[in-house]
């Protein structure tokens, strides 16, 4: 899954807060043994994320230390790093995209061969997704097909702005590595100019993270790409799991709980989540 939408979505649904749930029983030992099998060619450090090992541990541990910098300003962020511990790996040539996180064996894995700032970028993303579950902005799997895709598109939305924020932050304190990584991301450079656009009329980080959660649903391409992946996870988990169609929709709470900025501060993102979803087929 190449771009920004690097999460698996099925992460997104409610296999999302069920894995992250059961994570602390998780057997760190069995995880680490079952794990070539089935993410071949990873190389992986565990928190504290320390080593004395190779080159590419010791790339993974300045990566963390430049990532603590990069979010010293955003205890949200700060505590999903501290509480959830992923993994996080790096790989070479085993997956076609540029990350991942996988909720079950809690790692993210990152492409080796990116830019350090494009890394930056990918790894704030997918922490976010872990500030999103701590914060119990969370779907139930019991919601309606419909109502997950709305709640996957918020999601993303707010993953996406939030790298956009932190990213702006870096590149004003003298590291532009995330901002210009975002710049090339040409599916996901819309949103940065947004954001960008705001800040610099307005000068108020809140009204621009909002500008950018709001931009995310402008490309129909973005939409149509998530609401397929999203409705075709769902129906493939409802199929396995011989579960009754629900029809549940989202706690009223779920974007107050998701619309926070990584400093805590509340950002308005009700008008784009909640007016018209657009699907695709609208």
């Amino acid at each position: 899954m190449k771009g920004f939408g690097l999460i698996i979505l099925r992460v997104l649904m409610g296999t999302f807060c069920t894995a992250l749930a059961t994570l602390p029983t998780v057997s760190k030992a069995a995880d680490l043994q079952d794990r070539p099998s089935v993410y071949p060619g990873l190389t992986c450090l565990s928190a504290p994320y320390d080593t004395s090992g190779d080159g590419a541990e010791t790339r993974i541990t300045e990566l963390i230390s430049t990532l603590r910098q990069s979010i010293a300003s955003f205890p949200s962020l700060q505590k999903a790093l501290r509480i959830r511990a992923p993994d996080i790996c790096t790989y070479s040539t085993t997956f076609d995209a540029r990350g991942f996180y996988d909720p079950v064996a809690n790692l993210i894995a990152l492409n080796a061969n990116m830019t350090r700032g494009a890394q930056l970028a990918i790894l704030i993303h997918e922490l976010r997704h872990l500030d999103q579950e701590s914060v119990g902005a969370c779907p139930s799997p019991n919601l309606s097909m419909q109502e997950t895709a709305r709640a996957v598109f918020s999601l993303e939305a707010d993953a996406n702005a939030t790298v956009v924020l932190i990213a702006h932050a870096l590149r004003k304190a003298g590291n532009p590595g995330p901002w210009e990584a975002i710049q090339g991301f040409p599916h996901y450079k819309d949103i940065a100019d947004v954001f960008l656009e705001s800040i610099e009329e307005i000068n108020d980080p809140g009204l621009a993270m909002a500008e950018a959660f709001s931009q995310w649903y402008e490309a129909e391409w973005r939409r149509e790409r998530y609401y397929i992946s999203t409705c075709s996870d769902y129906l493939d988990r409802q199929d396995v799991e011989h579960r009754l169609p629900t029809y549940q929709l989202l706690q009223p709470d779920f974007l107050e709980q998701l619309c926070r900025m990584p400093d805590g501060t509340p950002y308005s993102c009700s008008q784009a989540a909640t007016g018209s979803i657009r699907y695709p087929t609208d």
